[in-house]
């Protein structure tokens, strides 16, 4: 781990210099961002983004025709996350003071892409975004390696591959590769000053804290009851983190379920976690479900006591831990969520057997 953690810092510190270098400073004291909802609707946008080392966030309301338009403040180039009625955010924006940039959703809720204009770097990003829909929905984190790394080999002079490394690359068992990508970006998009600050905050989700023991806690359950979960109780736990995409729901609950058929509950117990807005939008995600497992929802969601020291900042997201409540894994892969699963359970059979035999 102390391996991973020097990689991103590697990877972010060296990311800083090449947004000072390339955005220089400018004497306008705001960017400016205007967009346009996909329908005619009044809904909240807000903007999150990282500022002399602690978070901003503005919001705005679009008026009857779908149109909004919000200002910053940020010196210093830096990343942005644009949400509209605090859904998963819908656009990764960098921005800086005397920026101008225009964001355009498509489909509900951005569904069939944003269209951003004003500074190369985000159109970049929104472009590369657009086009790989379907793995950031499955959470396919080998498609996005490749994806990424095959961005950064025909790009390597653009800010945006160092974003794009940083934020949708898994290094986690890849820190190599990551390493060797990183070589390959132009020193002029890359080194040293504004992104020490966002450094900070991307070491959290490597930190000794994010990946301590699981404990025990109390979930609300879908069914209206409170399900009190140890971890002593069953060989392992995985805990799926899931928004409430259709399409993300649809590629990962039926994993949920096979695993389910195939492991008694004494051996695995799944919990299945919603980053629902609300309970209303929790309870209406999971409304046609037959699950079989726990599916849980907390105000505040991954913010919650029960799930802050995790520090989950994207879905979906899983995590398997021992009876012990040690985190053996922690990504955005279902699949390699199996594995982890499927080679631990399997391998204990033959004792398990055994000791029934005997």
């Amino acid at each position: 781990m102390a391996f991973l953690k020097k990689i991103k810092l590697v990877l972010i510190v060296g990311f800083a210099a090449s947004l000072s270098l390339l955005w220089g400073c400018s004497e306008e004291e705001h960017f400016r961002i205007e967009g346009k909802l996909w329908e005619p609707t009044m809904k909240i946008v807000e903007l999150t983004y990282l500022d002399n080392g602690s978070f901003k966030r503005i919001s705005t309301h679009s008026d009857e025709s779908g149109k909004w338009t919000m200002d910053g403040v940020s010196a210093q180039p830096t990343l942005a996350f644009l949400t509209v009625s605090g859904s998963e955010p819908l656009a990764t924006l960098v921005v800086q003071n005397g920026d101008h940039l225009t964001v355009e959703l498509e489909g509900p809720d951005g569904s069939k892409g944003v269209k951003v204009k004003g500074n190369r770097t985000s159109e970049l990003i929104a472009q590369f975004d657009a086009e790989s829909r379907e793995a950031l929905a499955k959470g396919n984190g080998g498609d996005m390696n490749k994806r990424v790394a095959d961005f950064i080999v025909n790009n390597p002079k653009e800010m945006a591959s160092a974003v794009l490394l940083i934020l949708r690359f898994d290094s986690r068992g890849n820190e190599v590769l990551a390493d060797s990508l990183m070589g390959l970006i132009s020193p002029k998009a890359k080194p040293t000053g504004v992104m020490q600050n966002f450094a900070a905050t991307i070491a959290n989700q490597v930190s000794a804290e994010s990946r301590e023991n699981i404990q025990a806690m109390s979930l609300y359950d879908r069914r209206d009851t409170t399900v009190r979960y140890n971890p002593a109780r069953q060989s392992y736990t995985l805990i799926a983190f899931i928004d409430t995409n259709r399409k993300m729901r649809d590629s990962i609950v039926p994993k949920l379920r096979n695993l389910r058929e195939k492991w008694p509950e004494n051996r695995l117990m799944e919990i299945e976690v919603s980053l629902a807005r609300d309970s209303a939008a929790w309870k209406q995600s999971v409304s046609g479900d037959s699950a079989k497992w726990v599916q849980a929802w907390a105000p505040g969601t991954v913010s919650s006591s029960n799930f802050r020291k995790l520090s989950v900042r994207r879905a979906p997201f899983f995590i398997v831990a021992d009876s012990a409540g040690h985190q053996l894994y922690r990504g955005s892969s279902i699949r390699m969520a199996e594995k982890e699963l499927s080679d631990r359970l399997t391998v204990s059979i033959p004792d398990t057997l055994k000791r029934t035999q005997e």
